[in-house]
C-alpha cells in the first residue's frame, strides 16, 4: 500500500512525498506532535556526525504514548515508502529509535531521556528552531501543529 500524496485529506499525510532530510525530520516531528509528545527537538547532525542527517528527539509522557509516537512514525514512514534500517526499543517501552538512514527518531520517556542526555551529548549539533520546521511542515500541507515547543 502506498500514501496517494496528490489526494491526502488526512492532516497526517504531506500533500506531497517528502523529498529532503529535513522534510522527512519534519514530517516525523509532525507526528510526534500529532500524537502530544513533548518537547519535541529536531537537531541538525550532518556536520556532526556520519550516523544521520537530523535527529527528531521526543518525550512520551507514559509507556502506551511512547509506543504509540514510534509506532505512528513507523507506520506513516513504511506506507510513504521509507521503512527503518533500524528499530530498537527497550523492554520496558521507555525510550525507542528508529533510524530512517537520513534521519534518526528517539522517543523516550523522561527519566530515559534524563538519563541519556541525548541534547547533552550532541550539543554542538544545530538547534532547529520549531518555527523553522513548522513552517517546513506548513509547506508539506501539514496542518493543525500543537504548539510544540522546540
Amino acid at each position: 500500500m502506498t500514501t496517494n500524496f496528490s489526494e491526502n485529506t488526512s492532516t497526517h499525510i504531506p500533500n506531497r512525498k517528502p523529498e529532503t532530510a529535513l522534510e522527512w525530520a519534519t514530517w516525523a516531528a509532525y507526528l510526534a506532535d500529532s500524537k502530544k509528545a513533548l518537547d519535541i527537538q529536531v537537531l541538525k547532525t550532518d556536520k556532526v556526525t556520519t550516523l544521520a542527517d537530523y535527529f527528531v528527539i521526543c518525550t512520551g509522557q507514559s509507556k502506551p504514548q511512547a509506543r504509540a509516537i514510534a509506532e505512528e512514525i513507523a507506520y506513516e514512514f513504511r506506507h510513504a515508502g521509507n521503512t527503518a534500517i533500524g528499530d530498537e526499543r527497550d523492554v520496558a517501552n521507555t525510550w525507542c529509535l528508529l533510524d530512517f538512514t537520513d534521519v534518526v527518531v528517539h522517543v523516550m520517556q523522561n527519566e530515559a531521556r534524563d538519563f541519556y542526555g541525548l541534547e547533552k551529548f550532541w550539543n554542538h549539533a544545530e538547534l532547529v528552531p520549531a518555527e523553522d520546521w513548522h513552517a517546513v511542515a506548513e509547506e508539506l500541507g501539514l496542518l493543525n501543529l500543537q504548539g510544540s515547543e522546540g
